[in-house]
């Protein structure tokens, strides 16, 4: 420090002091500086691997169930992405092996899916639950929320029920859409039924026939064959004339569900269709509640 002094003038101070160029300080990074995300679509895995990027957090995609809790005990990662959809092992199971395992037991983890089930998810350990597509926002207050939130332990899960002689309710799902087909045929199983797939109208009649579902679910829009004309050739045929049939379009028309009910179906949704209103048309038509599902079974 400097002084300069004048008589009947004042006097004037001077000081020195290091100056800390603006970007050579750390920038405040966001709660937890790594994230393991598991989802299998890669589309949806790497939009969110680029939200945390944007806030500088180093993100590895796993798309296989199985391999999540070795993954993450050895990256010892801060937060855990988990979708519920995938093949081979469902995020159901990936998080139950995550809360067993002491390694992997303390590390959060939000769940990202297209169900909306918070209430089973928070109840399963989950510190956060998000219906799919997350904003930026939602997303990053999860983030806040579960990394500075205690984890909540996961509930203690019922008991199996015994299993029943008689099988799980067979369904035979119609739909040309990939994306719409497994979405719907991994929900219906984790409910307990069984389901068969088919791709056009041609193989949902060749797959009808051959299995004789409870309840077939007909996609009007298909290629070759549409959802009417194999509602109407089924319902020709002594075998499918009481069976249920539910017609799913994308159109909404007036007049469309009319059509569908002329054809031959029984009930009519409108896409996107709520994959809890499509479990509850199912119950209704087949006069049952949907069957507890088998721990043991894996989604196809």
């Amino acid at each position: 420090m400097a002084v300069e002094s004048e008589p009947g003038r004042g006097s004037r101070f001077a000081f020195t002091l290091p100056l800390i160029p603006a970007e050579a300080q750390p920038a405040p990074g966001p709660p937890g500086r790594s994230a393991l995300i598991v989802d299998d679509p890669v589309t949806a895995g790497e939009q969110l691997a680029r939200y945390r990027r944007e806030l500088g957090a180093e993100v590895v995609i796993e798309p296989h169930g199985p391999a999540v809790g070795e993954r993450a005990a050895a990256l010892q990662t801060d937060v855990i992405l988990l979708d519920l959809l995938m093949p081979g092992q469902s995020g159901w199971e990936v998080l139950a092996a995550l809360k067993a395992d002491p390694r992997t037991r303390p590390v959060p983890v939000i769940i990202i899916s297209i169900l909306d089930e918070r209430a089973r998810g928070l109840a399963a350990g989950a510190a956060e639950y998000l219906v799919k597509p997350p904003s930026r926002g939602a997303l990053h207050a999860a983030l806040s929320h579960a990394l500075t939130e205690p984890a909540a332990p996961a509930a203690q899960p019922e008991p199996a029920a015994p299993a029943a002689d008689e099988p799980a309710p067979l369904l035979l799902l119609a739909e040309d859409n990939l994306p719409n087909q497994r979405a719907a045929q991994t929900f219906l199983q984790a409910k307990g039924y069984r389901v068969a797939v088919a791709s056009d109208g041609i193989e949902a009649m060749a797959q009808a026939r051959a299995l004789r579902p409870a309840l077939i679910l007909m996609d009007v829009q298909m290629p070759g064959l549409d959802g009417l004309e194999a509602t109407r050739q089924l319902r020709a045929e002594r075998e499918f004339a009481q069976t249920p049939i539910i017609a799913l379009t994308a159109l909404a028309m007036p007049g469309d569900r009319e059509r569908c009910l002329e054809a031959g179906a029984n009930a009519y949704l409108t896409k996107p269709v709520s994959l809890k209103k499509l479990v509850e048309v199912v119950a209704e038509w087949l006069g049952a509640p949907p069957p507890r599902p088998d721990p043991s079974s894996r989604p196809a």
